[in-house]
């Protein structure tokens, strides 16, 4: 994380100075508007001649799509189509950059050096370069911002913002000096309220964004959590590393596993990639896994209460040991 962006954070209480990969938990507004941190995601840069054929191999998405005017989502797999990490992706003049888990990006950029070879590619972390700033509001609130789906739009100064593929939540990016001034002029002109990260994890959570974490990463395939009903799959493009398996389970219909959004009554944390199961089946079998939680630091011995992403088996729903309740 930028280190000017990362003391603006801490001197508005934004993030916790003894521990920075944490947020402090702050309640969502429950109308309006808010603009929160993304300091949970990275930046990398992909530039070069080849660097869309690259990619082209690699991802569940059509990069062709990727315009300065259209954003892109979807995922990296392995060779058995699980996925190692979602993304983001924009173009910035001729630069293409992911947005993706700060936890998984040294990772993923070792893996795709592997594939450049002679190619002419370029990666390059741009974390510590651009900031991200999440922005959500209802319908009530009229922000003057891309009302399209992936629609990217550039602000003054070379800054830009895109939609989400569901909802009305926005990702801007920036420089440090323009991250800062985009937030104070938001926030002093009481255009949005300024929340933690936390709450933005909320409102992502509300969205049915699947981010990937470390101990979710080659646990799921695309469709386990919804990416193919967020324009994350392209099922006409062509080979990608996994394609095989996803596009199987795509045309046989064979899918059993579905993302929903849930919620427990339980005040204790659970571990993203922990399994559920059903008290009132005699059948040892997992009945899914938590995606996504809306806190960090975690204990996995219950299930906590707050919101979830849960991935469920054939699309039942089941009641948990510990009440967990599917949206």
């Amino acid at each position: 994380m930028n280190e000017n962006w990362q003391n603006f954070l801490i001197s508005n209480n934004l993030v916790n100075d003894t521990d920075k990969s944490q947020t402090l938990l702050q309640s969502p507004p429950d109308h309006g508007a808010s603009i929160f941190p993304r300091i949970d995601l990275g930046l990398l840069s992909v530039t070069g001649n080849d660097a869309r054929q690259l990619l082209q191999g690699q991802v569940t998405s059509n990069i062709d799509d990727v315009t300065e005017s259209h954003a892109g989502i979807g995922a990296f797999c392995n060779a058995k189509g699980r996925v190692l990490s979602t993304f983001f992706i924009v173009q910035q003049n001729q630069e293409l950059l992911l947005i993706l888990p700060v936890a998984l990006l040294a990772a993923l950029q070792k893996r795709l050096q592997m594939y450049i070879l002679r190619a002419d590619v370029q990666l390059e972390n741009k974390t510590s370069d651009l900031c991200l700033i999440g922005m959500q509001a209802d319908s009530t609130v009229n922000l003057d911002l891309p009302d399209q789906v992936l629609q990217t739009q550039v602000l003054s100064d070379n800054n830009l913002v895109f939609k989400y593929p569901v909802g009305d939540h926005w990702l801007w990016l920036g420089t440090d000096q323009q991250a800062m001034a985009f937030w104070q002029h938001m926030t002093e002109q009481k255009l949005v309220q300024g929340q933690t990260q936390q709450s933005g994890l909320l409102h992502e959570i509300d969205a049915g964004i699947p981010w990937i974490t470390t101990e979710t990463s080659e646990l799921f395939i695309p469709q386990s959590i919804n990416l193919d009903q967020l324009e994350g799959i392209n099922f006409n493009k062509g080979c990608y590393t996994g394609q095989e398996i996803v596009a199987r389970t795509h045309y046989l219909g064979k899918s059993k596993n579905k993302m929903v959004r849930a919620h427990s009554e339980v005040s204790t944390h659970a571990l993203p990639g922990a399994k559920l199961f059903n008290l009132d089946s005699d059948s040892k079998q997992s009945i899914g896994n938590i995606s996504k939680n809306e806190k960090h630091k975690i204990d996995i011995s219950k299930i906590p209460a707050g919101k979830y992403l849960v991935t469920i088996v054939n699309g039942k729903t089941y009641t948990t040991p510990q009440k967990l309740i599917v949206l």
